[in-house]
């Protein structure tokens, strides 16, 4: 059983090294968190190995985790995420879809092959299980459609698979005999014909508040560009009323403001990150910060680091590969 924790480590490198962990254990990966983290990054990982299921207990500070569609193309993977909320508040993007859990219990599946981002916005605890893609595919046919939906562990199949999965995390020891590979199995393919369930069957019930939030969301990272870019102008590309933009902002813990300008930075950093040579200011223009002092003032704090400090370690970074 594998157990890592960044309590051993120094509080300076302790987001790093969780990054680096999380790309070693799983596939490349961003971490950021929130907000500058002067107290530490408090985060644990344990890991059990079940009938060819890897099966994570990951409790964790607050952060937000891309996988972008470079690193799915430079770090392929092929498996699917099936990630239960024990504790605390998640929000995964994928396909265009906004998957919300704050209950113990519900989940949601990501494809790993594809781009998708996920925000833990207080200290949560998570289960994480790993699937090889074409498990769920015998059920579900397509991946892609399935992938980030909220899924209620209270009632219904879901509710039946989240009880399942809880039951991977609680065995005692690795076990890769015949008899945990069909235990394993079967609680992956319930989670799929859940999954199913959701998506296909009489059941059905869209969530419309999280169809506006990633219609927001999709408008505010098309013209993040646009540094008048205004509450007012993205309520009305729905359209909504402005107090109900905020009130599906508040659904996940965030403001338009605040999550405008996170999308801001994290875009500045990744062209900082795919083109070194592009000039700092040029970057703060492309995303909606003209002022050079104000990119760099939120930059630093966002990151830790200075935007032309950052982007040349990611020079040196590229001249390496």
């Amino acid at each position: 059983m594998l157990r890592i924790s960044t309590r051993d480590v120094p509080r300076a490198d302790q987001q790093e090294f969780w990054r680096t962990t999380l790309t070693d254990i799983y596939f490349a990966v961003d971490t950021a968190p929130p907000a500058p983290v002067a107290a530490g990054f408090d985060s644990r990982l344990t890991r059990l190995e079940f009938g060819g299921l890897t099966v994570d207990r990951v409790r964790a500070a607050p952060y937000r985790v891309e996988r972008t569609d470079r690193l799915t193309r430079t770090c392929p993977s092929d498996t699917v995420q099936i990630c239960l909320l024990r504790r605390g508040r998640s929000t995964f993007v994928q396909e265009g879809r906004v998957a919300v859990l704050t209950r113990p219990g519900d989940f949601t599946l990501v494809d790993t092959g594809t781009a998708y981002s996920a925000e833990f916005h207080v200290h949560t605890e998570q289960v994480v299980v790993q699937v090889p893609r074409p498990i769920v595919a015998g059920v579900v046919g397509q991946v892609g459609p399935v992938t980030a939906w909220t899924m209620s562990g209270r009632s219904g199949p879901a509710a039946v698979a989240s009880s399942a999965l809880l039951a991977l995390i609680r065995q005692p020891t690795d076990r890769d005999d015949p008899s945990a590979r069909i235990a394993a199995r079967a609680a992956a393919e319930l989670t799929a014909g859940a999954l199913l369930d959701r998506v296909d069957g009489p059941s059905r019930q869209p969530n419309p508040r999280a169809a506006l939030l990633g219609r927001a969301r999709r408008f505010m990272s098309d013209h993040l560009h646009e540094a008048d870019l205004s509450p007012a102008c993205v309520a009305a590309s729905i359209p909504i009323s402005e107090r109900y933009l905020f009130a599906l902002f508040a659904d996940v813990g965030s403001t338009p403001a605040t999550w405008l300008r996170e999308a801001r930075l994290e875009r500045a950093r990744q062209l900082l990150d795919d083109d070194p040579a592009r000039p700092v200011q040029e970057v703060g223009v492309a995303v909606g910060i003209p002022r050079a002092s104000h990119f760099s003032r939120l930059f630093r704090a966002r990151y830790a680091v200075a935007p032309r400090a950052y982007r040349a370690v990611a020079a040196r970074r590229h001249h390496d590969e």
